[in-house]
């Protein structure tokens, strides 16, 4: 367990590879022990690069306080299975998991209201995804290359999709809950070509 990573009480630790020694995020692959594949936050939000290319850690428990998820947090945790979210989160930032190519489950929080381009970009084991009302537009590429996605529920607040967000998600099937008057972007073909199906 650990109490928070970034602005700590006594000093900054940024990554997870700062805590064994690494004097940047780009070397926490070098310096994380292989056999650390369980991390628990106890406090705080998740910041920038705190698990970057943190390929051996299969399961990280979020505080029930975390509120964001900062830019690559977790970028290439390929073994990270899956996620649940906390009800106190706002934000996931740019890049947060993308190729987490291992997650084949991500658990949305109602509450949830801004998402940064390419989130989970390149998850492609996540087969199902339900969005949550509390989110309004869902940014570019977001989930593009999730080749394995079949199932889309789309949150009751969501009005528009950005470019790319589903791109490549050729293995899609199913979309629920899209308005009329839902605005998707350019780069969306597959979702595009099953709400234009007549029922």
């Amino acid at each position: 367990s650990l109490p928070c990573l970034g602005e700590s009480r006594e000093a900054k630790m940024s990554s997870l590879g700062h805590v064994f020694g690494a004097e940047a995020y780009t070397h926490n692959a070098g310096y994380v022990p292989k056999s650390l594949c369980r991390v628990t936050l106890t406090e705080g939000g998740v910041p920038d690069y705190a698990f970057y290319g943190c390929k051996e850690i299969a399961e990280v428990i979020l505080p029930a306080t975390c509120e964001y998820i900062g830019i690559r947090a977790f970028y290439g945790c390929e073994n990270l299975r899956g996620i649940t979210f906390p009800d106190s989160l706002r934000s996931i930032g740019e890049l947060a998991f993308a190729h987490c190519t291992g997650m084949s489950a991500v658990a949305f929080n109602q509450g949830l209201s801004g998402m940064g381009i390419q989130a989970f970009y390149d998850c492609y084991n996540l087969t199902e995804i339900a969005l949550p009302d509390s989110l309004t537009s869902l940014p570019a590429s977001a989930f593009a290359e999730c080749r394995c996605l079949t199932t889309l529920s789309l949150g009751d607040g969501l009005t528009s999709i950005g470019a790319q967000a589903f791109r490549n998600c050729s293995s899609l099937t199913t979309v629920n809950g899209a308005k009329p008057s839902l605005q998707i972007a350019q780069g969306n073909e597959y979702l595009a070509q099953l709400l234009t199906q007549p029922e």
